[in-house]
């Protein structure tokens, strides 16, 4: 029986490979834990809970502390957490949110009652704009994560809530995932040089895998002015955004331009390197600016894989996200769907 239980839970680990909670998201889908913590600083709780068909948000950045005295080196990862439904990702961050000495600032506080009283809650009637499309540069929006998208926005304006094609420009631009990725790779080089210091040895290419050692090698090489130009444009994506929102309430878009791949996907592929850094077009840029996005299972491909669809709020709109989701989730109930290896009732 345990035997059986690895091999299957390894093709569940393989849906999550694209990021590192892989192995955590498995877990929650494969029914041995009910809740698992991962750090998402730049899709890596989203994409693995939309490739295992669970619920994952990202809050927004000061949401919940590092810790006293803490901060995270990796810009703007945030602690996250994946789930199976609304209700329990509410109910862990309602315990973990706040803040600690030293924090710079956060989001208002949660609304009376917290993010699990939103369960249930009616939103009001909300804008809501539509990105179904990945840019020229990017890997493109399969049909069917497509349809995913579309049938989510059709279900949105069956519940009373306005829906039409609109979403920040300057997000699909390809500087967006350039400067991302120009201010990860330092980010990265400097960890690996606190590790050294820490170990009093240098971590290799056979240390680290392929994409990881890719940006330490950015990192190290990226002058002063080529980082402070990533920060400007960064700051200036910032900016757009918060205007968009101005005229909206949410973003409805792909967590992933395709449905799960392989095991190993796509970093044994020829062009592995430059997918790693596409396959972040709809997540990474609400790490740049800070705002909370969800991702929750929208629909299973004729083979079963899952597809999930991304909401992304204002900053310190984690409410919004709750409540909407909510709704999707009463409309199509996803909890059921489980893999072979999940365990039986009273197990």
């Amino acid at each position: 029986m345990h035997r059986t239980v690895r091999l299957d839970l390894g093709r569940l680990i393989g849906r999550a490979a694209m990021a590192g909670r892989r192995g955590a998201s498995a877990s929650v889908a494969a029914g041995m834990v009910p809740v698992a913590q991962g750090g998402d600083g730049g899709g890596s709780v989203r994409i693995p809970a939309a490739f295992c068909h669970l619920v994952g948000l990202k809050p927004s950045v000061g949401r919940v502390s590092a810790g006293p005295g803490k901060s995270s080196r990796w810009g703007h990862s945030v602690p996250a957490v994946v789930t199976r439904t609304v209700r329990d990702t509410a109910a862990v961050l309602d315990a973990v949110s706040g803040g600690a000495p030293g924090d710079l600032g956060g989001p208002a506080p949660l609304p009376p009652g917290g993010l699990a009283a939103m369960v249930g809650r009616d939103p009001g009637r909300l804008r809501v704009g539509v990105l179904a499309h990945a840019p020229d540069h990017a890997p493109q929006v399969a049909d069917e994560v497509r349809e995913a998208v579309l049938d989510t926005a059709r279900i949105l304006e069956r519940l009373g809530h306005e829906v039409e094609e609109a979403y920040p420009a300057r997000m699909l631009e390809p500087r967006c995932l350039e400067a991302f990725f120009d201010a990860l790779s330092v980010t990265a080089a400097q960890s690996v040089e606190a590790l050294t210091r820490e170990l009093g040895e240098e971590p290799g290419p056979d240390d680290l895998d392929p994409v990881t050692w890719l940006w330490v090698r950015r990192g190290r090489e990226i002058t002063g002015l080529e980082l402070a130009g990533a920060l400007v444009w960064q700051n200036g994506l910032r900016a757009a955004m918060a205007h968009w929102w101005q005229g909206f309430d949410l973003l409805l878009s792909p967590v992933f331009a395709t449905p799960p791949g392989p095991v190993g996907w796509p970093w044994r592929e020829p062009d592995g390197l430059q997918k790693s850094v596409d396959v972040l077009t709809f997540t990474a840029p609400f790490n740049t600016t800070g705002r909370p996005a969800i991702a929750v299972p929208a629909a299973l491909t004729e083979s079963g894989e899952p597809i999930g669809i991304q909401l992304a709020a204002a900053y310190g709109r984690e409410d919004l996200l709750v409540s909407v989701a909510a709704l999707l989730e009463a409309e199509r109930p996803w909890a059921s769907h489980r893999p072979q290896v999940f365990p039986a009732e009273g197990m």
